[in-house]
């Protein structure tokens, strides 16, 4: 949704394209796409927690359409503390933590890290009881999600774009559409089972799984070359 890229990939009709998730490509069915392939990440280092924690974990950027607010607003209705790891940049984005993010902070409702690197970002999702997603736009895939999960801990995700696709409801995690289910998600995700959600990530999306399928897109592509000559 970037301004310019649609013009582009109109103009590119030819050229053949891999998406990383069905949700990107859904507005360009007529291209020519010839694979969605899912990121894949070195996950197995990630530490694992089997017990749930007591806060949910917030990552990204402070930005409404990451859904900080939301995230905000579950915490309230819930009554289980946030904790949030997030970048304030641009100038939009410091707007925004004026706006949301520091009112909460002075209420002491949300416990603001900012940005954090992974030795700092990895704890805080094993630690927690879920990371939350709530944000209206919908992710092309969403990194934060596989992170969290491989770490055991679910994701609470509004139910948009590619976290369709990496999130299994009831499984790895729960898809909403408001505040409201996703508290009532909050009361139900203690139930899941932490080890079967870091295997079930680990094996989904492994980097070997993913060069494996990147590879045979590539012979695709010049298997098709070739027969054209």
């Amino acid at each position: 949704d970037a301004p310019g890229l649609p013009e582009l990939l109109e103009s590119h009709r030819d050229v053949p394209m891999i998406a990383i998730s069905e949700s990107q490509r859904r507005f360009f069915p007529d291209l020519r796409w010839v694979a969605t392939i899912h990121h894949g990440l070195p996950l197995d280092g990630m530490p694992f927690s089997e017990t749930p924690g007591d806060y949910l974990a917030f990552v990204g950027r402070v930005t409404a359409e990451k859904g900080i607010r939301e995230a905000i607003d579950l915490s309230r209705a819930s009554r289980v503390p946030l904790r949030a790891a997030a970048k304030v940049h641009s100038a939009s984005e410091w707007r925004h933590f004026e706006e949301v993010v520091q009112p909460a902070i002075d209420a002491d409702e949300i416990e603001f890290l900012g940005e954090v690197g992974p030795l700092e970002r990895d704890p805080l999702y094993a630690g927690a009881l879920a990371t939350v997603m709530l944000g209206g736009w919908p992710e092309p895939f969403g990194l934060v999600a596989i992170e969290s999960m491989a770490t055991g801990t679910p994701v609470i995700a509004r139910r948009a774009g590619a976290l369709t696709e990496t999130i299994e409801h009831g499984v790895t995690g729960f898809l909403v559409d408001d505040v409201g289910e996703a508290a009532l998600a909050v009361e139900k995700v203690r139930e899941l089972d932490r080890r079967k959600i870091r295997e079930l990530t680990l094996e989904r999306f492994s980097p070997v799984r993913m060069v494996d399928e990147y590879l045979q897109a590539y012979r695709t592509v010049l298997a098709e070359r070739s027969d054209a000559r």
